[in-house]
């Protein structure tokens, strides 16, 4: 059997076994227009996550700096493949 890569390893460490992102949350409940809309802002990387994190707040969405920082770097609990 293969051995599994150092970084596959860390990557399993940083997401809680049952844990829902938050960010998830909040594009669940917006229209696929407004859901496409986050999207393409949190690829792109030059709007920084603070300003997608006040944008979403203006929306009137409870979310944190951190919940859109951990979705962007994909260490949160969704399938990002």
């Amino acid at each position: 059997m293969a051995r599994q890569s150092f970084s596959e390893i860390a990557r399993a460490q940083t997401v809680k076994a049952g844990a829902v992102c938050v960010m998830r949350q909040v594009l669940d409940k917006m229209t696929k227009e407004e859901q496409t809309e986050v999207i393409q802002a949190l690829e792109n990387p030059d709007i920084p996550g603070s300003a997608i994190t006040r944008a979403l707040k203006v929306w009137g969405h409870d979310i944190g700096s951190s919940s859109v920082y951990r979705h962007r770097r994909k260490e949160c609990s969704c399938d990002h493949s």
